[in-house]
């Protein structure tokens, strides 16, 4: 794309033989003199933003897409920084979310018990119509794994839950189970890297 325009300078414009007119991503210079020539060029993450290639009137700006960085100095300017173990960058630039569990809301009743969560439940909606309900969590998740029980059916006051963790190894709010026994309730659980919260 070519443009005209001019530049200015701390004392105001400068005159217009000196620059009269600009090209954006042409990929070649322009042989003229007094010609600013500004190339987009595809560059590797880390590279100087701007820069400079020897020749007359000519400007290179490196165009960063396809790399994501760990770090941040001055050379970085423009680019976003990534944890590498919960985003990854393809070829073409593009971000995905790594490490990360779909919503999944599975129902169980009295004949699943006793329930192990999987590694992608979130949503766990009981039903204890035919007895207590025993509902193991895992002892190590991704810190911050969240999970939410739920007494679907208005029976736990009577057919109580109880949630604990597979052999009872990591406590929940300090307990090794944790018991609904009001119908209709439910509880969120947050593991914070070490045991189970309650909020």
């Amino acid at each position: 794309m070519s443009q005209a325009g001019q530049l200015n300078s701390a004392a105001g414009p400068l005159p217009p033989s000196v620059a009269t007119s600009y090209v954006e991503n042409s990929g070649t210079a322009v042989p003229a003199a007094n010609i600013l020539d500004i190339l987009a060029a595809l560059a590797a993450a880390g590279s100087t933003p701007i820069t400079t290639t020897g020749a007359t009137n000519v400007v290179t700006i490196n165009v960063q897409t396809t790399q994501a960085i760990a770090s941040t100095d001055s050379t970085k300017v423009g680019l976003a920084a990534f944890n590498s173990a919960q985003f990854t960058v393809d070829v073409n630039g593009f971000v995905s979310i790594t490490n990360f569990s779909p919503f999944n809301y599975v129902q169980i009743n009295t004949a699943s018990s006793p329930y192990t969560a999987s590694a992608t439940d979130l949503f766990i909606s009981c039903d204890s119509t035919a007895g207590p309900i025993t509902i193991k969590l895992p002892n190590a998740p991704t810190t911050f794994r969240e999970f939410i029980i739920k007494d679907r059916t208005g029976q736990s006051s009577v057919n109580n839950i109880f949630i604990t963790t597979v052999g009872g190894a990591v406590t929940i709010d300090g307990q090794t189970t944790y018991t609904l026994a009001d119908n209709r309730s439910s509880v969120q659980l947050l593991f914070n890297g070490t045991s189970y919260e309650v909020y």
